[in-house]
């Protein structure tokens, strides 16, 4: 990382190791100079959040299957993620934006 702004200075992985010998093991490589901001568990999905491709200025919200670590969806955010700035209740998703927004994603 990069003196504290959270700016990947080299190819990072986020990865899945599981707590019991069910699942398996997987990783996905975060490219140098992406800027993960938050990350959050919930269910079967791994919410990550913020500047993830290194040639764009765009924030981003990736879902993963924890099952495999494939890639379910992508959305653009309108502003960048304060730091940790997820959170999951009652089947919805809390992100907290820069600008002062409060996103709630959730079908319920």
């Amino acid at each position: 990382m990069n003196g504290g702004n959270g700016e990947l200075t080299e190819e990072g992985k986020l990865f899945h190791v599981p707590l019991k010998s069910e699942g398996k093991e997987w990783s996905i490589v975060m490219a140098t100079h992406t800027r993960p901001r938050a990350m959050v568990v919930a269910g079967n999905r791994l919410y990550v959040a913020g500047r993830l491709e290194a040639e764009s200025s765009h924030e981003l919200l990736r879902i993963h299957a924890t099952e495999d670590g494939r890639k379910l969806d992508e959305i653009q955010l309108p502003a960048s993620v304060v730091h940790d700035g997820m959170a999951v209740a009652r089947g919805r998703l809390y992100i907290s934006l820069e600008n002062g927004q409060l996103l709630c994603l959730g079908t319920k």
